[in-house]
């Protein structure tokens, strides 16, 4: 087993600017995760009080959070980087690659409007297509019209200055994971101890691993995150959070739940019926059945139903018997997409 310092340094380097640039969207997120009332920055408040951190505003571009996809510098370092094995050498090297970051940067941004544009042109610097990429652009971030012009325009002189903020973000997030040296240790050695992780990591890569020896980063600043690498020879490097929670649950996207989906729990008599008796507690299939007028197999199909929606979750067996509870992250997200429909429904009537 090796801890890989160096990872979980520039993943929390990075993860510091992330909630800089996007605070409240990943406040939504995190606290869908969060237990009442622990609160989502308290590592990301510790390191900004000890230590001046800067960005330069110019760099927003560089790691826009949408709340659906990656931002642009997680997609180019885990494009590059597939074991999560970062060195702060390395990655430098990566972004002083003016040109291919570049490539990719148009391709991640530009996408969209290829039937528009030509991103090859683009990027030679052809004036016309420039100037549309740059018009596409700016409609997609309205409130940030300078940072889009330099992007486009002056995108090698913006390489300048991120590598300038990362190697003074890097030194001064290395100090603050050099004091914390024990707790890196505890968290891992709780994390290779998990029985439910084992599970996981059994799921995921279809085969046992032997946890202890695996390589392993903590992130203190994205506290409920567990992210795995390839395998490559059979070893694999995650990058652990201090709060990761243990369920496989936890870490779906959820990108599957829609109103639709919502609301059908809601008007179906049967499912509506078993939300409504496990917010009371868990209950295992049977006494679901006992508790309402419907057989145990129709109990059992629309409980699968629910568990397949992420609605549910297996608290724990008890022999051949499964307990369910409700996943309160499942709700949080149904509530997000219930609320942001109502309110496009109101606003749209002012």
């Amino acid at each position: 087993m090796e801890i890989k310092n160096d990872t979980g340094v520039i993943y929390d380097a990075h993860y510091c600017t992330y909630i800089y640039f996007n605070k409240e969207r990943y406040r939504k997120h995190l606290n869908l995760f969060a237990k009442y009332g622990e609160d989502v920055f308290e590592y990301y408040n510790e390191f900004i009080s000890r230590y001046s951190v800067n960005p330069y505003e110019d760099l927003y571009l560089f790691y826009f959070y949408d709340s659906k996809n990656p931002t642009l510098m997680t997609e180019y370092l885990e494009k590059n980087f597939p074991r999560l094995d970062y060195t702060v050498q390395a990655v430098l090297k990566l972004l002083r690659d003016k040109e291919n970051f570049k490539r990719f940067a148009y391709h991640y941004y530009l996408a969209p409007y290829e039937k528009e544009l030509n991103i090859g042109a683009i990027i030679k610097g052809d004036l016309e297509h420039t100037s549309k990429a740059a018009v596409f652009l700016s409609s997609a971030h309205p409130e940030h019209p300078m940072q889009v012009h330099k992007f486009i325009y002056q995108f090698n002189d913006l390489i300048d200055k991120l590598i300038i903020y990362e190697e003074d973000i890097i030194q001064k997030m290395r100090s603050f994971h050099k004091k914390k040296k024990s707790v890196i240790e505890d968290i891992v050695t709780e994390f290779i101890n998990s029985e439910e992780v084992k599970t996981i990591y059994r799921a995921h890569y279809g085969q046992s691993l032997n946890l202890s020896k695996q390589d392993y980063a903590v992130s203190f600043l994205n506290r409920y995150i567990i992210r795995c690498s390839d395998m490559i020879d059979n070893n694999v490097t995650s990058i652990v959070g201090d709060k990761f929670y243990v369920s496989p649950i936890t870490y779906a996207s959820y990108k599957h739940v829609t109103k639709e989906s919502v609301a059908e729990i809601f008007a179906n008599p049967v499912r509506n019926t078993i939300i409504k008796a496990l917010m009371k507690g868990e209950k295992s299939v049977a006494k679901l059945a006992r508790m309402t007028t419907y057989s145990e197999p129709h109990v059992r199909e629309h409980v699968n139903e629910l568990k397949a929606e992420l609605a549910l979750t297996v608290s724990r067996k008890d022999g051949n018997e499964s307990y369910y509870v409700i996943n309160v992250a499942y709700f949080k997200v149904a509530n997000i997409i219930l609320s942001d429909a109502c309110n496009d429904i109101v606003d749209s009537q002012l």
